[in-house]
């Protein structure tokens, strides 16, 4: 039986069948509240896992981004927009990374 707030009405006699159902319908809301709770944490769990999971290897990790520097990388003699850009890229990655850390 389902839990119905209006039972038992004010002056009226108490029924030891109709308290137990209502405590059966209450305890069935907790169980199924219960069952709900559970589920839910495991799915957080399973999305946090996935989150760190993809972070791994992103600027999150600023030190997951050192394999991108090539120790043997030399500057051009000469002005050259792509290697100031793939500085640039680094720098942002590396701040974006303290950032979330």
């Amino acid at each position: 039986m389902a839990f119905d707030p209006n039972k038992p009405q004010a002056n009226t006699p108490v029924d030891a069948v109709e308290i137990r159902n209502q405590l059966n319908g209450l305890n069935d809301k907790i169980d199924a509240q219960a069952a709900t709770i559970t589920a839910l944490q495991q799915t957080v769990a399973q999305l946090q896992q996935q989150v760190a999971d993809n972070l791994a290897d992103t600027s999150h990790n600023i030190w997951g981004q050192m394999p991108n520097l090539d120790p043997g990388w030399v500057a051009q003699p000469n002005y050259d927009p792509a290697d100031f850009q793939w500085v640039l890229s680094r720098m942002i990655e590396f701040n974006n990374g303290l950032a979330r850390a």
